[in-house]
Formats: structure tokens, sequence, C-alpha cells
């Protein structure tokens, strides 16, 4: 059956403990590699003797050297010397007190650094003497100085010396120290003093009266003291421990001390560095990655990087959570494959140069020579009864813990690449290219599966005891009773899947021979996975789910591990031994620490001292630009439109791998969204004017952003673009306009008031010439009636008298005469009715309309029934105030109009009705079904004397009727207006009348408009019968 992590762990509950505890207790002091990354000049440090460090509260690293002072953001260093103010180049210490500024001790007095500028203190200004060899900023920010003649304090005002009369000796003091409580410690050449009060005491006198080169206080408040010969730990002013050569402290003196995270105390010395864990002493040798064993400063960051200041660079430790073994370290071969545990608490690790075994002191390698098939190990595994299966590139071997036993058996079909053990106990092997083997009664038979081969596949048997293998047609699962094949059909990615694990859950993890990245199968649907989700490499070469449920992925670019939400990377950058991992190299131990196995040998995780997790970087802007303009940050400068170029320069303030690190900003204003930053630099040309707010953010390792640095700023618009110069503009354009407009009015006032002169003048003359034509017509229509009377009398008298003697031609002559006589009369009496229009005024009075309407009507009768005529009135027509005899000749001459000018076989139909128009008025419309009028006669036909031309013409037509109807309907102070579609298509005739408040009701009260009714002319006769009417 396959070992499960609980059957592990019950069975090396006791050697297994105790051969873990060995690992652990033996591991530090091995020869495996760490990971160093030194800084140099190259990179731009100021000096290579770096003697003092120190993280402000912003995040900055600040490095101390013989040769100026460097601000480092984890890409570049700032220098600063005497140049920028500092009092000597050559420091030895750096604190920060309350209010942010940084105090360093030189060997040219004391410098401060508010963040602008640099302020020296000496012995001129009260320093007891200007080479100071330590400093520390106690919680009232009083500044202590440790100097080769005393100690100095610095209130902010004023320097005191502490001396031999304050409870000093007469040597020199080297370090100060500030412990938890607040007590003031001074290692001196003398021994170790202490502030009681406003007075140095001794402490241990008679135990520490050496040189004493440096302090420190570790979490659990133990007091190190580094002298020249030994280490000495006291916590309660007890003594607890020393380390002395005979201890592992095999270098002295102790020149630097640091306490990390972890418990583990680094003690730097002129000849390297070593570690205590625990209490063993151990030291790190230059195969370790120290190349420079002067250790002159030690300091752990925030992020649990430990940095060391040597007489050559700056080192950066971040490998803890990575230990690697190589050919140098006793393995036997750097190629890396199968790992595994076994219960007695032994690693196994299978290399291209044979089985390499770890007890956690030495490794040791067997080969051919000590029974193995071949040197090349492809596979292993431990089954129930504590048997190791040794898969090679010649057969299997298996170890019963004494000796190695061969079996050729599966040597004719390839190399043995993969085995495991099912529940039932049996062996399964998975053959290149040979095949699916299944060991039953101590023998190997080949396993068929329908329409799948295995030429090269791997093995997983599951919690349920079903076993998964990879093939070449796809991915195949037998359940103990049956087999099914799912392909690229059900999901997969490819037919040719690889390397197998399980996770907690059950799901059931696979990458494939080719670069398609990796699938998990849930028992329902394949979800896969590549660089578009985050995956770094799509080559996976190995996978693995740890005790967290974290799944592991070994590709051709280091380790990622993915938590279900996101891809962390380890490569060399983070401790991985090589940027290539191996096929099958994956094994996660009892201890919950991980073995992965590479191409450059066999490296060794610990979650403990992974860097990668933990908080966000923090982004500061160390550059600030617009145009020619440099800004503060923290500042929200508005600027003019011509500085409106942007260039800025941040720092991501994180000290693990820079290549980790992601940057992304937005300009608000200009830009809504993120967008990723290249570099540490942004520039952006050509700014619009407007109010801007910019806001870079940074992560490590795919992790969680951090909180934004922002930077508010406003470019002005040019002036032309302003609103006051758009409101002066508008207003000048309007005072502009007001003249023009002015100037243009007055001058069309001045030609009005002339015009209305001229025109007055004019209507004066033009109404006494129609004057004096209405008086010319009526005098001529007058003096003409009575010939023309008396002519048409005796035309009758003559028709009488000659009866029915005359001829037919005389006879036709006289009929002639008669008529054009009566014809004559009509005329002039039109004409002298359109004189008196005007000229004799009748009395106005309130007429209603529907009843001088049937008036009309009554009157027309006879026309009406000649014509068979179909007239329609609307039920309800207002009253109006008006000249009754003017509006009956109006509504006479209109109906007989439209009787007159009917088309010939079509009975006439005519409406009547009225509506109120939005002026306030009545408008009158009588529509007709006859000849209709043309577009060119319709402004003609109220001029005197005009008729229509064309088919219509009427010889009978006076030319006078609709002269009058205007001359009539404009003296009430009205319009007359016509509308036709056409010749053939009737006419609307229209004409408005003011209404009157008074005079608002209508005959029946109803409002307008109203719908009329129609009626026959029998009925008509009937209505407007004398006898019938009121």
């Amino acid at each position: 059956m396959a070992w499960t992590f609980r059957d592990h762990i019950r069975a090396g509950i006791v050697v297994g403990g105790i051969g873990l505890w060995l690992i652990w207790a033996v591991l530090p002091g091995m020869a495996a590699e760490r990971h160093f990354h030194r800084y140099t000049g190259a990179d731009g440090l100021s000096q290579a003797v770096v003697q003092a460090i120190y993280q402000d509260h912003i995040g900055y690293l600040w490095i101390g050297t013989q040769a100026g002072l460097n601000r480092f953001d984890g890409t570049s260093f700032e220098i600063y010397s005497i140049q920028q103010g500092l009092a000597h180049d050559w420091i030895n210490a750096i604190a920060e007190d309350h209010q942010y500024r940084l105090w360093l001790a030189t060997l040219g007095g004391v410098s401060c650094w508010d963040g602008r500028r640099f302020w020296n203190y000496t012995t001129a200004d009260g320093l007891i003497d200007d080479r100071v060899t330590s400093l520390v900023v106690d919680a009232q920010d009083h500044v202590w100085c440790a100097t080769p003649r005393g100690i100095g304090r610095f209130d902010g005002r004023r320097w005191r010396s502490y001396t031999t009369d304050d409870g000093l000796p007469a040597a020199r003091v080297n370090v100060l120290l500030l412990d938890d409580d607040g007590r003031l410690w001074a290692g001196t050449s003398s021994g170790l003093y202490y502030l009681d009060g406003d007075h140095f005491a001794a402490f241990q006198p008679e135990r520490l009266s050496g040189n004493v080169r440096c302090l420190m206080q570790d979490r659990q408040h133990r007091l190190w003291i580094g002298l020249a010969d030994r280490l000495e730990v006291y916590q309660n002013g007890r003594f607890v421990r020393a380390y002395r050569r005979a201890d592992g402290l095999i270098y002295g003196p102790v020149t630097a001390l640091c306490a990390d995270r972890y418990g583990m105390v680094w003690v730097g010395t002129p000849q390297g560095l070593g570690t205590i864990e625990g209490d063993r002493m151990t030291f790190l040798t230059p195969a370790q990655g120290l190349k420079y064993d002067d250790v002159r400063a030690l300091f752990e960051d925030r992020e649990g990087i430990l940095w060391i200041g040597v007489m050559g660079g700056l080192y950066k430790f971040q490998g803890r959570a990575f230990t690697n073994y190589g050919v140098a370290d006793g393995l036997g071969s750097d190629s890396v494959r199968p790992i595994w545990r076994d219960r007695r608490g032994l690693l196994w690790v299978g290399t291209t140069g044979g089985l390499s075994r770890f007890d956690g002191r030495v490794w040791r390698n067997f080969t051919v020579e000590d029974g193995l098939l071949d040197n090349a190990v492809m596979a292993l595994l431990e089954d129930r009864r504590g048997r190791l299966w040794i898969g090679t590139r010649k057969g299997l071997t298996i170890f019963d813990g004494h000796r190695f036993i061969t079996d050729p058996s599966l040597g004719a079909y390839g190399r043995v690449v993969s085995i495991v053990e099912d529940r039932a106990g049996t062996i399964w092997c998975a053959v290149q290219p040979g095949g699916l083997f299944r060991r039953v009664h101590g023998h190997f038979q080949p396993v068929h599966v329908p329409h799948q081969s295995f030429s090269n596949a791997r093995l997983l048997v599951d919690r349920r005891g079903w076993l998964w293998v990879s093939g070449d047609h796809g991915l195949s699962r037998w359940d103990g009773r049956s087999w099914r094949t799912y392909t690229t059909d059900d999901g997969l990615a490819d037919n040719q899947p690889y390397f197998l694990c399980e996770d907690r859950r059950g799901h059931i993890w696979f990458g494939y021979h080719s670069s398609r990245g990796f699938t998990r199968f849930d028992g329902r649907r394949f979800q896969h996975y590549t660089t578009a989700q985050g995956l770094t490499n799509d080559a996976v070469y190995s996978l693995g789910v740890d005790h967290e449920g974290n799944l592991w992925i070994g590709t051709a670019r280091g380790v990622d591990r993915f938590d279900g939400q996101t891809f962390t990377n380890y490569g060399t950058e983070e401790g991985y031994a090589d940027n290539e991992s191996n096929a099958g190299g994956f094994f996660a131990d009892w201890d919950g620490t991980l073995w992965f196995g590479t191409m450059g040998g066999l490296s060794h995780y610990n979650p403990r001292f992974d860097l990668t997790r933990g908080d966000p970087p923090t982004v500061q802007f160390t550059t600030l630009r617009l145009g020619d303009r440099l800004c503060v940050p923290g500042t929200s400068p508005t600027l003019g439109y011509r500085q409106n170029d942007l260039m800025v320069r941040v720092a991501a303030l994180s000290f693990v791998n820079p290549k980790r690190l992601d940057l992304q900003y937005r300009l608000l204003g200009w830009k809504e969204t993120w967008a990723p930053l290249d570099g540490r630099e942004l520039r952006i040309t050509n700014l619009p004017p407007r109010t801007y707010r910019l806001e870079i953010r940074a992560r490590k390792y795919q992790g969680p952003w951090s909180e934004a640095a922002h930077f508010n700023f406003t470019i002005r618009a040019p002036f032309w673009q302003r609103t006051w110069f758009w409101l002066l503009l508008v207003g000048l354009c309007s005072v502009s306009i007001y003249a023009a407009h002015r100037f243009q009015t007055d001058r069309v006032r001045r030609r009005a008031e002339i015009l209305e002169q001229k025109v007055a003048e004019r209507t004066r003359e033009l109404a006494e010439k129609t004057e004096e034509l209405e008086s010319f017509i009526y005098t001529v229509s007058h003096d003409l009636k009575a010939p023309v009377i008396s002519l048409q009398g005796l035309t009758s008298l003559l028709q009488l008298e000659l009866g029915e003697t005359v001829n037919a031609e005389v006879a036709l002559y006289l009929e002639r005469i008669h008529a054009n006589t009566l014809r004559m009369q009509r005329l002039i009496g039109e004409l002298l009715e359109l004189s008196r229009i005007g000229r004799r005024p009748h009395p106005r009075q309130p007429v209603n309309m529907k009843d001088l309407l049937d008036e009309v009507l009554a009157e027309l009768q006879g026309q009406i029934q000649l014509k068979r005529a179909t007239i329609t009135v609307a039920p309800a027509l207002p009253t109006v105030v008006c000249e009754r005899e003017r509006l009956q000749q109006v509504w006479s001459n209109l109906i007989t109009n439209a009787l007159h000018y009917s088309r010939p076989g079509i009975p006439p139909r005519i409406d009547i009705g009225a509506q109120a128009t939005e002026t306030g008025e009545y408008a009158f419309f009588i529509r007709d079904n006859g000849v209709g009028i043309a577009e060119d006669q319709r402004e003609k036909i109220f001029e005197i004397f005009y008729r229509i031309e064309g088919k219509y013409h009427d010889e009978e037509s006076t030319g006078v009727g609709l002269a009058i109807v205007k001359r009539i309907i404009q003296a009430h102070g009205g319009r007359v207006w016509v509308e036709s579609e056409g010749v053939g298509r009737g006419s609307t005739f229209w004409f408005t009348l003011p209404s009157h408040s008074d005079t608002m009701s209508t005959a029946s009260g109803s409002a307008l408009p109203m719908e009329g009714k129609e009626m026959s002319h029998e009925r008509e006769k009937a209505d407007h019968d004398p006898a019938r009417r009121r």
C-alpha cells in the first residue's frame, strides 16, 4: 500500500524522531551552501568597508562605511559624504530619534540628518571628543555618544560629558547599548559599565575586566557581551553562559552581534561569521557563500533579512529557507531525481551518480559496486515491510536494510521510472518504454489497458486506493474492477500526461510531457493552469503537495508554490539550488520541510525561514519632477501649463529579490486603470491642464498590493484657456456686440423714423387718392345707375310693345341688351357697395353667427336647391361683435361663390364652421368641393375685377364680390385667405374676427371647436322656411 503522511508519523515516532533531532541539531554546521548576495562599489556602494547598518522608519537601509553614508532602497545606493555636509566620511554607528532624524557617529563628530540637510556637532559645540565610536538615542531623544575620552550626552540644546568623575574608568569607551528597560550600558576597554541614576557603575568587575567590543540584548532579554577572547551571556544580572574556543568560538574577538527572529544569534569576528542555535556554535565557511570574513556589522531588517558588513562590502543573507547539497557536500551527483525518507529517519536521494543516503550528519553513496543494477536512479519506494525499491535505468533493485537484491526481470523492458504500492500490497512499476507491470506472486506481469499504452508513465495511488497511470493516450484509472481512460475529449489539455499527485481534498493534479502547464481533476471536470494564470513556466517536471495544502510545481524556471490563488516562484535568488527542476524531484518530509531534486543539486526548503511571505513593500517617491521643477513628496503643487512633463522615480522598499517585485501606477485625471510600471521610473509627457493624482503601489511574489503612495498636483491652463480669460473675452465680445447692436439699432431707428415719415406721407397721399377714387367710383356708379335703369326700362318696354311681331334676330338683340344692362346694373351696385364700406359704418353689436347663417341660407335657398347642394354647418358658432349687415354680406358672397364655382355634374358640398385660435381670434371657414384654385391665383382672387382664368372662367362674374369680402373683414380687424390643394380639388375660404371677453359664449353654450352636422337641401328648406323660424 502507499504510505501516507500519517503512516510515516506512526512509523517514525521513535526512530524518526531521534533522526529528525539529529538533522536539525547538526544541519547548521554542515557544509551545505547558503545563499548570500554581495554588494560592492560596482553596485554603487561608496566604499567596501561597511561598519554600521540601520533601517529607518520608512524602510530605507542606511550603510555607514569608511568613506561615506549610503541610503539603499533595494536597487540603488544614494551616497552622502562631506560634500553633502557630513562631519566626516568615517562612520561608526547610526541611530534614529523619535522625530525620525538620523544621528551618525563619525571620526569628526556627530552628524544629524533631518531629511534635507546635515547638522554637525563637534568639540566646538561641547562634544567631549570628535572621535565618536558608538551612538544611541534614548526615549527622551537624548543622544549618547561613546568616545575614547568618555561619554557625551546631547539633550537638544547642550552637551554634557561623563568621565572618570562620573564613574567611568580611564579607558576608551567602545560601544553603547540601551536595553529594553531604558538602561544605558557602556562597553569599555576596561570592562562593562551601566548608568545608575546620574553615575556609572561597573558590572561584574570580577568577571568582565577585559576589553568589551560589542553588546546586544536578545528577545529573551538576555545580555550578550562580546570580548576579545570570549562571548558571555547574562540574564537578570546573573551569568548564564560563556562561549570560548572550546565551545566553538574558534575566532575572536567578537566584533558584532545580532539575534534574529528565529532565535539564532549571529556572531561576527575578524575571521568569520558564526551562528549560535540552541547552545551550539558553528562558523560559516567561504564554501558556504561568505567569501569575506572580517565582519564589522550585523543587522536584521523588518523582513527577516540578515545584513552583514564586512571588509569587502555588504552581504545580504536570505537563504535560510533553502539549504542546498551537492557533490561538494558528499552527494553522489548534482543531478537529483527521486527522494524518500524511510521509517528509520534516513533520507534516500536518487541521482545519476548512484543512490545517496543522509543520516543528518554525513552522506553515504551506493553505486553498482555496492549492488545497484545501475548508477542512474529513477524511482524510490519503501514498502510496508520496510524494503526500499530502487528503479534504475537497467531494472529494479531492492534494499532490505542490509544488502541490495537485484530483480533483473524488468531490465529487459527498459528503465524503471515509477514505483507504487497499492492497498493490497501489490507493487506496480512503470517501465520506459516497456509499459505497466504488476507484481503477482513474486513475478512482474505486464498490464494491458484497452486503447492505451505506457511508454513513459508515472504512477499514483490515491486515498481511495485507485491507481492512476499517465499514458500515451490519456490518463488511465484502475478502481480495482475496471479501467477508465480520460482524454482530450473529456477535458485534458493533451493526451500525454506526466507526473501526478493528490491533494488533501482528493483532487488529482498532473502535468504533461509537452509544455502545457498542469491540470487539476476534481472528479467532475478538468481545470488547466499555465503561464496565463501565473505559472512561471509551462514545462512541468515535478508535482507535490505540502502539509499546508500548497501545490509545488517544479519547472524549467525553478519551483512554484500555488495556494489555489497565487503562484510564488523560487529560483536561485531565493536560494533554490538550480533554475532547472528535475523530473520527479519532490518529497514532503515529516517535519513540514520539503526536498527538491534539481539539475544543480538537492534543495531542502524550510517554510519557517521563507521571506517571500509578509507585508507588501513600502513605496516611496525618490524624485518628483514636473517640467524643470523639482517637487517635494507630500506637497500638492500647482504649476504652469509649460511644466506638463512628469518624471517620477520610486523606491519599493523590500530587500528580497528585486526581480520578484511588481509595481503598478495610475494617474487619476489621465488614466483611471492600473498599469504595470517597468523599472523604478515613470515618464509621462504633454499632460493637459487639470488636477491629477498619481498613485503607485507594489507587491512581492504576487502577494497582496501595498497601500499606494500618492502625489497630487495641478497643471494650470494657459491664460487663453482660463475661466477669467473667457469671461473677459465674453465681456469684451458682449460690449462689442452691444455697441455694434446699439449703433445698428440707432441707425435702423433713424432710418425707420425717416421711413415712417415717408410712409405716413404716402399713406396720407394714398388715402387721399383712395378717397378720390372711391368718390369717383361712387359718382360714376351713381351717375351711371340712372341711365342704365332707363335703358333697362326702355328695353323691357320695347320687348313688351313689339311682342311676338318682332323677328327672331331683333328679339335676340333685345335679349342681349336686356342681359347686359342687368349685369351692368349689378356691377354698378357692387361698386357702390364697395365704395360705401368704411364710409358709412354701421353700429357694431353682438351677433350670433348661427342665427346670421340661418338667415343667409334662407335667402339663398333657391340657389341651393337649384344646385342640389349639401351644406353642413357646425352645431354651434360663436357670437362676435360686428356690423351685422356687413357680415351677412360676407357669408352671402362666400356661399354664393362656392355654389357658383361647383364642378359640372357634381352636386356642391359645403362645410361651414369656426375655430378658436391661439391668438384669441375666431377663424371661420367655408369648405367646398368645387373647381379649386390654382396656386398662382390664390393671392389674386381678392383683387377687384379679378376673375379665375382657365376652363372654369365665368363671363358672368363681376370680380368684385371677394374684394368686398376682403374689405369688410379688414374693416373688422381680421384677415381673409383661401386654401386649395389645386384645380378640381375644392377650396377652403378662411376669415378671422376678433373675440371679446363679453361675447365668448356660443349659441349653444358649447366650447370651440365643434363638429358640424350634415343636412340635405330638403332639410335646409324646412329650416329656412320663414314660417317655421322665430
